[in-house]
């Protein structure tokens, strides 16, 4: 995964925050936040990432089978004697007191906290559709969906939001006059409907609209905050979808939605959090960035 991603210097020194940085994109912004020289926290409900059988069929599983911290430390260790690159801390992203927590621990640990990853994320309505070929539509479907997703994607990011800004501004300023910056991780399906996943579309649409209004609040305190909308990526949520009968069926059928007929990588949407976390986004506030193959351009 780190092959993919240039070596640099970009957030030299900075202290992120990634949550979901088990797993998926989460795992793969932490080792780009790591390589560009930043300091990376972890959070999510635990330390390993999950079990993921058609990676392991790409020749990818070992990576996916060593925790994040330790596959950082490893691979861009500290250059600061007992301080490592990177650390987990336990968090569920829905509980306010595991929010501050976790933030807490950032800021003792690494003594500030400079980037908020806001991208813990669940998908769980539909996720057999293409097993079973059926969709399930709202009017059938339990109401506990709803809540469980917009637990962790709306509660989540607007929780772990409001603890960042709140250290943000309580900490000296960077000597651009930057306060901090916060990416979150929206959707393509937070832009444009998806029959079978009203869910979750709800849930992208409330986190791009999160964006723009916390971009504006705090514009005056220099904090930048942005949204990436990632497509179609092979991601921990995608593999949900996936099994050895339908892998092939359900690659062609994303391809074929994509003006760049593939799949995304996961290291392609975090480099657009590096890219947000930088000096090269000083002017950029309040946006959501399509990391999309093309596919919202259609």
């Amino acid at each position: 995964m780190a092959s993919r991603m240039s070596s640099s210097a970009a957030l030299k020194g900075k202290v992120a925050l990634v949550t979901g940085g088990s797993s998926g994109l989460g795992r793969s912004i932490a080792q780009a936040y790591a390589q560009a020289g930043a300091y990376v926290v972890s959070a999510d409900i635990t330390a390993y990432p999950p079990h993921m059988p058609i990676f392991e069929r790409r020749n990818r599983g070992i990576d996916l089978r060593t925790p994040t911290v330790e596959l950082i430390n490893s691979r861009w260790p500290s250059p600061k004697s007992g301080i490592s690159r990177a650390n987990f801390f336990k968090c569920d992203v829905s509980s306010e007191d595991d929010v501050a927590r976790t933030v807490n621990h950032v800021v003792e640990t690494y003594g500030r906290l400079d980037i908020l990853a806001n991208n813990a994320g669940i998908a769980i309505e539909n996720i057999d559709r293409f097993r079973t070929g059926r969709v399930t539509r709202m009017h059938e479907m339990d109401t506990s969906i709803l809540e469980r997703i917009m637990a962790v994607n709306v509660r989540g990011a607007w929780l772990a939001t409001k603890y960042a800004v709140k250290q943000f501004l309580s900490q000296s300023p960077h000597d651009s006059g930057d306060r901090g910056w916060i990416i979150n991780t929206a959707s393509i399906l937070g832009a444009v409907g998806s029959a079978g996943s009203t869910c979750y579309c709800t849930s992208k649409g409330a986190v791009l609209q999160l964006t723009r209004a916390t971009a504006l609040e705090y514009a005056e305190d220099k904090i930048h905050v942005n949204a990436v909308l990632p497509g179609f990526t092979e991601s921990y949520m995608l593999e949900a979808m996936y099994d050895k009968d339908v892998e092939e069926k359900l690659s062609q059928i994303i391809s074929s939605q994509q003006p760049w007929a593939t799949i995304g990588k996961p290291e392609d949407v975090a480099s657009a959090f590096v890219f947000l976390a930088g000096d090269g986004a000083r002017w950029v506030t309040g946006i959501g960035l399509p990391v999309d193959g093309g596919y919202l351009a259609r």
